[in-house]
């Protein structure tokens, strides 16, 4: 697991992932991920991670919070719910 700034802030973070249920990558999920590839990988620059969170959202359908929705509102099918949440900015 990556992105803790330290062992501390790690461990604050797998504790707040035991909030969420995790789906594991399946066939389902890699089929919608190679078809969203074929179709915007190119046109739209999507990147490899932003397609697995999308095909995830697609194939259970569920929506998919971001900040970043310009990152997927050009995905047909996609359930981008508005919300209020601002992104916090990085400390370095």
């Amino acid at each position: 697991m990556r992105g803790g700034r330290d062992k501390v802030h790690l461990s604050r973070i797998l504790k707040g992932l035991n909030n969420y249920t995790v789906i594991d990558l399946d066939s389902d999920i890699s089929t919608t991920f190679d078809k969203l590839m074929q179709q915007y990988a190119l046109s739209h620059q999507t990147g490899i991670s932003d397609a697995l969170i999308a095909a995830t959202a697609l194939t259970y359908d569920l929506p998919l919070l971001t900040c970043n929705t310009r990152h997927f509102t050009y995905i047909s099918g996609i359930n981008l719910p508005h919300h209020d949440v601002k992104p916090q900015r990085r400390r370095l």
